[in-house]
């Protein structure tokens, strides 16, 4: 079963806010799409007619079609938000009630640190996904079909020399996705040792200094943090050659247009 049909519990008690939230992205899709044709009217028809009255006309739909856009996906990025804070307060809840429920041979042989990853980490992270990447999807995916179709419309002699751009930006997606899960992952452990070191040992301060084990601790730090840096800069290499990949392609795409 998927994640997100795991999770789906969660967000099911908000799934009218959600609905709400997606027909106002929907409608900002549509108004998004409207301001380029307006600036075209404007370009071609007012402009070279002199209609001074019509431009001004023309701006001002254009400004209002602006900030209707800027006031609908505002007002759905914070319902969005307020819905995912929801769901992650039930979700760490779960988490920790289950945690509770477990035998103490399960705690002997995960540390605190992994378990504490798990909760706070791994679901901040299922935030951020839910809010930039699934609940924008469908507003995108409806971005993309109306550009296409309104430069089919307006500048077929040019669509081809944007629709080329899709191909590479579907590979590059698919090696992002296949090669990046590794080093994402290494990150996650070696973070999850540092959490749980600092987090057991932070509490022995008082035995460590008693005992003059506070050098030992902190060349335990000094090692563990060093590895965190080595991991998340490597990890770190593969979403920005991943993004400057699309910058370079979309800069190609508009030096052909």
């Amino acid at each position: 079963m998927h994640p997100l049909v795991k999770l789906s519990p969660l967000l099911r008690p908000h799934k009218d806010v959600i609905i709400l939230c997606q027909v106002a992205l929907l409608l900002g899709v549509v108004l998004n799409l409207i301001g380029p044709v307006l600036l075209a009217y404007a370009i071609d028809v007012n402009i070279p007619a002199g209609d001074g009255r019509g431009l001004v006309l023309t701006g001002v739909l254009f400004s209002i079609v602006l900030v209707s856009n800027i006031a609908l996906t505002l007002w759905a990025r914070i319902g969005a938000e307020k819905v995912a804070q929801s769901a992650l307060l039930s979700l760490k809840t779960d988490l920790f009630n289950h945690l509770l429920n477990h035998d103490l041979s399960f705690h002997d042989r995960h540390t605190s640190g992994q378990l504490i990853t798990r909760i706070q980490g791994d679901s901040s992270s299922l935030r951020v996904l839910f809010t930039e990447v699934i609940f924008h999807l469908p507003a995108d995916l409806v971005t993309l079909v109306g550009m296409f179709v309104i430069i089919s419309i307006k500048a077929p002699h040019i669509a081809l020399l944007v629709f080329w751009v899709i191909p590479i930006y579907v590979v590059a997606f698919l090696l992002f996705r296949k090669l990046s899960p590794p080093f994402f992952m290494r990150v996650r452990t070696v973070t999850s040792r540092l959490t749980g070191f600092l987090s057991e040992y932070v509490r022995a301060m008082p035995t460590l200094r008693s005992f003059g084990r506070t050098g030992w601790a902190r060349e335990q730090v000094e090692s563990i943090n060093l590895e965190v840096f080595k991991r998340q800069a490597a990890a770190g290499l593969v979403p920005a050659a991943y993004f400057n990949i699309l910058f370079f392609v979309r800069a190609l795409g508009f030096g052909g247009v």
